[in-house]
């Protein structure tokens, strides 16, 4: 997985991921868990991808941000993001 990340004015760094085709779900095996740490001040760029995710932490705050929503996440809750939904957080 290839991630960089830019640094932004507010000492903040926005990581743009690449997620390997190996890591997304198949037939054979429809859901796929991943976990990483994230760092305080990291934030992910838009991005999409064709599978659905559930958002969790078990931490700290999450922010979810769509077109048309944000969601904030308190530790120990999750949030459904449908497939193919533009999303940054």
């Amino acid at each position: 997985m290839a991630i960089s990340v830019e640094s932004r004015p507010s000492s903040e760094a926005v990581e743009h991921l690449d997620i390997p085709v190996e890591h997304s779900p198949t037939l054979d095996h429809p859901i796929r868990v991943r976990s990483r740490p994230m760092p305080y001040g990291v934030r992910i760029a838009l991005h999409t991808h064709p599978w659905a995710q559930m958002a969790y932490t078990s931490r700290g705050v999450l922010r979810v941000a769509t077109a048309d929503s944000t969601w904030i996440v308190p530790p120990s809750r999750a949030i459904w993001i449908p497939p193919n939904t533009r999303m940054k957080s």
